[in-house]
């Protein structure tokens, strides 16, 4: 699976068209393009406007809005998809798919979109 970083809009038939925060399953790969399936559609993409989610990470959506105390808290507003990389019952950490940002934030602020 892959998390789309960036939106990809494209007019070519056969290509998928990807919001920022969504999943992908990989079903291909060749020359920095992926072929992958989102939503029950299946297309090509660019290798570049995603990232490969590794063992353990998974994604998440922001419940609430938080805004950090210090700089290693993640802020995060309403509908805010993160990339989790660890954690537990009380903090923990991802990255912000829209800010590209890594930091800490409150795990009852976020709920597993997988």
């Amino acid at each position: 699976y892959c998390v789309c970083m960036h939106e990809y809009v494209s007019d070519e038939a056969g290509d998928l068209p990807l919001s920022e925060g969504d999943k992908v399953l990989i079903t291909k790969e060749e020359e920095g393009w992926l072929t992958g399936t989102c939503n029950g559609v299946t297309g090509l993409f660019p290798g570049g406007f995603v990232r490969k989610l590794e063992r353990g990470e998974k994604l998440v959506r922001a419940m609430y809005e938080f805004v950090g105390e210090s700089e290693e808290e993640l802020n995060m507003q309403l509908g805010d998809v993160v990339i989790f990389l660890s954690g537990d019952d009380g903090w923990c950490t991802g990255l912000h798919i829209a800010s590209g940002k890594e930091g800490i934030y409150p795990a009852s602020f976020a709920e597993d979109i997988n």
